[in-house]
This record gives structure tokens, sequence and C-alpha cells, in this order.
């Protein structure tokens, strides 16, 4: 071996080690990986920077912004009352519902964000069903991986194997490659959760988040008022029916003039903008009204020096601010925010707040003003983030020409690329540029819901690949494997082997940095027995997306681990035998709808 490949494996390791301890942030050794390759000479500086032109990177970049198009039309909440209806009836009736919502949603709109949004609205219809959210929402996180492996955008795994297979000259994954092996997966694995989960899924107390979001009785919000047909006089009595629905109306601001803690009588013009405060319940009754809306961007606000935004924000494992008590971190003054509440592992506190311990995984409730968010959006980029943004609270009403547009889009966009007219790539960032256009989101919003870190780490795993390939580490790991395995056992035993190292690894370290360290190696093994790449390319994809033995595996997992209130052992208990299943499924699979 050269200098180079001894760099190269130098880098892997401390990366993997880095990885699993989390004691540096993703995107900071994705970039550092790129910056030791290249000052090292591993890799040439257009090698290094390539991974960010990589038509996988910018799709995975442009379907985060597709996707938060479709579930900003709060979809989610609509068919809200389908998935009370399910959990009414049985078990096996509900899953099967559940999988068949989450799965298809998953199969083409990022499934991240889709958890997120259902965990909600999923664990109220729970509790209205008598029933423990709990024994629902590690179904959602599976059914939704369920979901991503059918098509080429459902996960960024597939579209940086399908990446790395075409740097190499095999050619991208069509969209619907995996869709054959996928959708059995998806079967059978919706089955075992109909046959095993009631019995390995316990039943755990967890929070409802949408009744504890509620409690908040001092929150404030901005709400514009627009004219309504037939309506009568346009007071504030009239308008808000105090009598059944009181908010205190602080501020009236009607172009440059502003009216202070208005009467009862003060009349209301269009577009008149209101700060307002009182309980969130509240606040929902009111904008149930056609002419009342809720202004949650601070690009619109007319009192942006307000604390009127809510913030739920996920305390990391390398935050700085753990094991420390709440009146000791000073957040208001850090942050410009106010901590409302906090979740502990499904119980949620709101009053003494000063004196708990906080702990990696814990939710914070924070409001917060323009000021106060800026300072969280720029802390969290920094790589000594103590949290990431778990959910942010808007109250939007469903505008249905934004959903139909959204959904169009994302049909066009898949359509286009499947008949091969353009490129996936071209085709989702046309989808973006129209949506703009349309207005049924901005390109605020547009780089606010692109998920940054996930776009390093796959710039980065591009240029490790690169790297291996270049130095002949991979070739010199897939020679090792062609000898020990390859020859003597056959590509079955290859496809076998790869499947289950991807899959451990990626139970301990990010699914696309598994991905990345295999695929090469796989090509290597392919080049090696003189046979396809793909089948092997497809085990490192499915594999790379099929992690439920760990709570840290997969993304989804995490957010589900937290909000119901969980502990490790239930993922192993409900989790590792499904791997074990769709291991032994892809040995015996994968060569049949993928022929060496």
């Amino acid at each position: 071996m050269g200098i180079d490949a001894y760099i190269t494996l130098g880098v892997m390791l401390v990366a993997t080690i880095l990885f699993i301890t989390e004691k540096v942030s993703v995107d900071v050794i994705s970039l550092g990986m790129i910056v030791v390759l290249v000052l090292s000479g591993v890799i040439t500086t257009q090698q290094g920077l390539k991974g960010f032109a990589n038509e996988a990177v910018l799709t995975v970049m442009a379907m985060f912004v597709l996707s938060a198009a479709i579930i900003n039309t709060n979809i989610i909440e609509r068919i809200g009352p389908s998935i009370t209806r399910f959990l009414k009836l049985n078990y096996a009736i509900s899953i099967s519902g559940l999988a068949a919502l989450v799965g298809t949603m998953s199969a083409f709109v990022n499934n991240t964000p889709v958890v997120a949004t259902f965990i909600p609205v999923l664990s109220k219809s729970a509790k209205k069903s008598g029933l423990s959210a709990s024994r629902f929402l590690i179904p959602l996180s599976f059914v939704a991986m369920f979901g991503g492996m059918c098509t080429l955008i459902g996960t960024s795994t597939n579209l940086l194997v399908s990446g790395i297979s075409a740097e190499n000259g095999f050619g991208e994954f069509s969209m619907f490659l995996l869709a054959p092996l996928g959708v059995i997966f998806a079967i059978v694995g919706v089955v075992y959760l109909i046959l095993f989960g009631k019995k390995l899924i316990p039943e755990r107390e967890e929070l409802t988040e949408d009744e504890n979001r509620n409690k908040i009785d001092n929150f404030l919000t901005e709400i514009r008022y627009t004219v309504k047909t037939n309506e009568a006089v346009p007071t504030i009595e009239n308008v808000f029916n105090h009598e059944n629905n009181y908010l205190e109306i602080l501020r009236v601001k009607r172009g440059i003039h502003e009216t202070e803690t208005p009467k009862e009588d003060f009349e209301l013009e269009e577009g008149d903008v209101l700060l307002v405060r009182g309980d969130l319940q509240k606040i929902r009754q009111i904008l149930k009204s056609d002419n009342l809306f809720i202004v949650d961007r601070f690009a619109e606000k007319k009192f942006p020096k307000e604390a009127t935004k809510l913030i739920e924000l996920i305390l990391q494992s390398n935050s700085d601010i753990l094991r420390k008590k709440i009146k000791d971190i000073e957040f208001n003054k850090r942050f410009n925010a106010n901590i409302l509440a906090i979740r502990q592992r499904g119980e949620s506190k709101f009053e003494d707040l000063g004196n708990v311990m906080l702990k990696s995984g814990d939710v914070l409730l924070v409001q917060t003003d323009e000021t106060g968010y800026n300072a969280i959006m720029e802390h969290q980029k920094m790589g000594s983030s103590p949290f990431l943004i778990f959910r942010e609270t808007p109250m939007r009403k469903v505008k249905k020409k934004d959903l139909l547009l959204a959904t169009l889009t994302i049909l066009s966009v898949i359509l286009t690329a499947s008949l091969g007219i353009v490129s996936i790539g071209i085709a989702a960032l046309a989808g973006i540029v129209f949506l703009a256009v349309t207005n049924v989101i901005t390109m605020e919003d547009a780089y606010k819901n692109i998920d940054w870190q996930v776009i390093f780490l796959l710039a980065g795993a591009l240029s490790l690949e690169r790297a291996m390939a270049a130095s002949g580490v991979s070739e010199l790991i897939g020679y090792f494997l062609v000898d020990q395995v390859g020859e003597a056992y056959g590509p079955y035993v290859v496809v076998s082997v790869l499947y289950l190292l991807t899959s451990i690894l990626t139970g301990v370290i990010s699914n696309n940095a598994a991905a990345a360290l295999f695929a090469p190696i796989g090509i290597a093994i392919a080049e090696g027995l003189h046979i396809s790449a793909t089948p092997l390319l497809v085990a490192i994809a499915f594999a790379g997306s099929a992690s439920f033995f760990s709570p840290i595996g997969y993304q989804t997992n995490t957010m589900v681990y937290s909000a119901g209130n969980y502990q490790f052992k239930d993922f192993i208990r409900i989790g590792l035998p499904l791997n074990v299943l769709f291991w032994l499924l892809a040995t015996v699979l994968i060569p049949v709808f993928y022929p060496f």
C-alpha cells in the first residue's frame, strides 16, 4: 500500500470513531474529511469539492424543499380523523392503515418531517381511542422506513448509492429500480408488526404534545384580520366573540399607526395586525374563522421584537448545557428566549423549571422573538450547538390551492424523471422554481427546510468514496473479500455479507456514512468477480435504509425514542428480529430481482 492508502484508511478510522462518539457534529466531520484528503494530496481540489455539485446531493437538497412544501400545507392534520378511526378498530387494521398513509408518503417525500408531523397527530388519536401511543410510534418510524426503501427519492441513502454508481460508470438507479424488493420488504415488515408488534412493543406513559402546548396560557402571537363577506360591524367584540374565546388584545397595527389596548368596540379594517395573548387552545379556536390568520414568519411580522414564536429544541449528546440546571445556563441571556416547558422522556414540566437538570434528548419548548430566533438558527449552524430545532409551531390553515400545487409538482417530478424526460435532479429543481413562482413556498422557507448537515455529510461521503478509489483502498478491501469470500463461496454470499456489514455499521453511525464506505468496496468486488455491481449496490442501499434495532441508527427512530418514552432495549426487542428477517430476505431475493 502507498502513503495515500494509509492516509485514507486513517481518515476512515478517525471519521468512524467521531461518528460513533458524536463528539463532533457530522457536518464538521464531513468537511474535515474533505480538507484532510485534499491537503494530503490523496484527491485533488476539484475531486474534493465535486461532491457539492453531485446530482445526488442536489436532488436530496431539492427533495427537502419539495417535502416541506407538502408538509406545510397541514395535510397530515387533515387526515388526523382518519387515523383516529383506524385506531378505534383493531391493531392489525391500525398498523395497515398507518403503513398505507405514512409508507406511501415516505416513498416520495422526506420521511423525517413526515414522522415529526405524525407524532402529535398519532398521540392525540391514540388518546382519543383510549390507547397508549407508544404502541404505534415505533411502527410509525418503521413504516416510514419501509416506504423510503421503495423509490430512488425515498431516502437520501438510495440517492447517495445511485450517485456513487453513476460516478463509477455503472449508471444511476432508475426511479423504481428498488420497488420490486422494496414492496416485498414493506409487506413483510407490516405483517411482522401486526403479528409481533403488540407483544413486543411495550406500553409507555408518554406525553401528548398538543395537550401540553395548550397548557401555555401566556403565549403571544400576531393575527392578521381580513374582511369577511356579509360580516357584521367588525369590532373586536364581534370578531373574537369574547364570551367564548377570550384573548387579551394588546395592540393593533394599521399601517404606521398603532393602538395600545384597544377597546371592545374598536372597529377592525382589512390588513390590521393584532398582537394577542392567551392560551394556545383559545388561539387555535379563534383561527377557525375564515378571516383571521396567524402571522408566523418574522419577515411579515409587525411586532418583530415581541416573543411571538414557539420552537421545540432537542438537546444533543454533545451539548455543553447537559447536567446543568436551567437556572444556571442563562438561556434567556444567551438566546433571548424563554423556556416555557421541558419534556424529559415523556414527562412534561411547566413549573419550577429553574431546578430541572438537563439531559440528552430533552425537548425544550421555548418562546422567542426575531432576535432570539436568529440567534438560535445561527448557533445551530455551529458544530458545538447544544441543540437541534425539533419543531416549530405554526398554526396555519390548510390552503387547498397550495396542497394541490405541491402534490401535482411532486407527481410531475416523479413522472418526468421516471420517463427519462429529464434527470431527477433537474426535475426536482424545476419543481422548486414552480412552487416559488406560484407562492406556495418562499426561497427563505426553502433554505430553512434544507437539512444542511445531511448535505455536507453526503458531499464528504462522496469525497471519501473518491479517495478510496484513487488510493486503491476500495480495490484492496474488495480483492480481499473476493479472495476470502467471493471465490470460495460465490457472489450470493458476498451479497449477504455486504448487507450484514452495512446493517451493523448503520446501527452505530450515520446510514449515509455506512453506505458511502461500502459502496466503493462493492464496486471493487464486482469488478474482481466480473459480475454486475447492481446487486451489491442494491444490498448496501437497502441495508443502509433498514436500521431497526437501534434508536440512533436512523433519525426517525431517534424522534420516536424521545416522544414515546421508550428504552433502548425496546428497539432491540422489536427491531433486531426484523433486521435479521430482512437480511435473510435480501440474501435470497436480491440475486433473483437483480441478477449478477
